[in-house]
């Protein structure tokens, strides 16, 4: 009885430490480097935004996906993955996004989505404000 005891302990023991010795992988990391041009977190209607960012998954990207959505009242939203990135562990992600006529002026709110191959998400935001073309 005892020897089964000692065994059972022993399998125990073996599995714990081999479990504890799984690495973990990190989340995706995201520096926004720029949001609007010279990181003004501005956009012209009719214009585009400019959008760059470090990306590091040690999990390797999946996908980024961009999500745009008014502060307020305005209707105009903006919903884009992107897959060109799979499989990089680093990226810069450098995209000029068109903000159509129609969009609203008035304060959007910016969110870029990492997810990598093992499920892990990270969220970087920023607010925007949309502003009028000048009339020259």
């Amino acid at each position: 009885m005892k020897s089964k005891i000692i065994v059972l302990a022993i399998v125990v023991a073996t599995g714990l430490v081999f479990s504890s010795c799984e690495k973990e992988v990190a989340k995706p990391e995201i520096t926004l480097t720029e949001v609007g041009l010279n990181n003004s977190k501005t956009a012209i209607v009719g214009d585009d935004l400019h959008i760059e960012a470090d990306i590091v998954a040690e999990g390797t990207i999946k996908t980024v996906l961009v999500e745009i959505h008014p502060e307020g009242t305005g209707t105009w939203e903006l919903d884009t993955t992107y897959s060109k990135f799979s499989g990089k562990k680093n990226s810069t992600f450098h995209e000029h996004i068109d903000i159509p006529l129609t969009a609203e002026v008035g304060d959007y709110h910016f969110h870029l989505v990492v997810t990598d191959e093992l499920g892990n998400e990270t969220t970087a935001e920023s607010e925007i404000e949309f502003l009028a073309a000048s009339s020259n």
